[in-house]
C-alpha cells in the first residue's frame, strides 16, 4: 500500500485557501489544460482532459466546509502505476494570515511498479500546491 502525506504551510488565511480548494470543479490553479464537470455536490466528477490519454475521473466523496476537508477517489484514468486511489485534503488555520494544508492519499501500487507511484504522487502534490500558492499570491 502506498501512503503519501504532504503537509505545507502557506502564507494565506485558511479561509482564502479553502475558498479555492472547496470549489471542486475548478482546478485551473493546478495547470490542468481542460476540466469537464459532471453533476454537483457529493458524487460529482471532474474529468481532467489531457491530450493522448484517457480522462482522469476524480469523484468527490465527501466535503465538510466547517472542518475544511474533502475527499475524492480516482476510479478511472489515473496516469500513475497505482489503483484504488483515495485522497483526503484538509486546511488548518495557523493564525489569521497563514494555514497548513494536509494532502493525504492511499493507493495500491501496480505489480512491478516499486516506489514509482509514491514518487509520482509526491511530485504531483508538490506541483499542485505550488500552483495553489501562485494563484493565491496573484489574487
Amino acid at each position: 500500500m502506498i501512503d503519501v502525506q504532504i503537509i505545507r504551510d502557506l502564507p494565506f488565511s485558511a479561509n482564502a485557501v479553502w475558498a479555492v480548494l472547496s470549489n471542486y470543479g475548478d482546478i485551473s490553479w493546478t495547470g490542468a489544460p481542460k476540466v469537464e464537470v459532471e453533476g454537483s455536490g457529493l458524487g460529482m466528477i471532474r474529468k481532467v482532459i489531457m491530450d493522448g490519454m484517457a480522462p482522469i475521473e476524480e469523484v468527490l466523496e465527501s466535503m465538510n466546509h466547517e472542518a475544511m476537508t474533502y475527499s475524492y477517489t480516482i476510479p478511472r484514468g489515473l496516469p500513475m502505476p497505482v489503483s484504488n486511489y483515495r485522497a483526503d485534503v484538509r486546511v488548518e488555520s495557523i493564525d489569521e494570515s497563514s494555514c497548513q494544508i494536509h494532502w493525504h492519499s492511499t493507493a495500491q501500487p501496480n505489480e512491478g511498479s516499486g516506489s514509482d507511484g509514491q514518487q509520482m504522487l509526491e511530485a504531483a502534490y508538490s506541483h499542485m500546491l505550488d500552483g495553489l500558492a501562485q494563484r493565491l499570491a496573484s489574487s
